[in-house]
């Protein structure tokens, strides 16, 4: 499922996540910059070799929480009194391989 306002961009699906989607959805070019984190599945934990990890999520719910951080992180900054101007982040459900991205923001 997608949701998009017209500030917010967010994504819950068991479909590869495509970064370029997401820059395209937040350019500004009166922003100056885009930030990004893109995380990926590690290949160990606690010492153990990691071969997949499986994200399961009730969509309707994740979506709902993931725009309510978008309103959040777009509400000026007390000390600067900057913010951001868009904001766009998926979540990639299902089985996920050692260094696969499942989660773009």
């Amino acid at each position: 499922m997608v949701r998009e306002t017209e500030r917010a961009l967010v994504e819950v699906t068991d479909e590869p996540l495509h970064m370029d989607r997401y820059v395209e959805f937040v350019g500004d070019p009166g922003a100056g910059a885009i930030s990004s984190f893109v995380g990926v599945t590690r290949n160990t934990f606690g010492g153990k070799e990691v071969l997949r990890l499986e994200y399961e999520a009730y969509a309707p719910m994740a979506e709902k929480e993931l725009m309510k951080l978008c309103t959040q992180v777009r509400q000026p900054d007390l000390c600067t009194g900057t913010s951001l101007s868009l904001c766009g982040c998926g979540r990639r459900l299902g089985f996920q391989r050692a260094g696969r991205m499942g989660a773009d923001v």
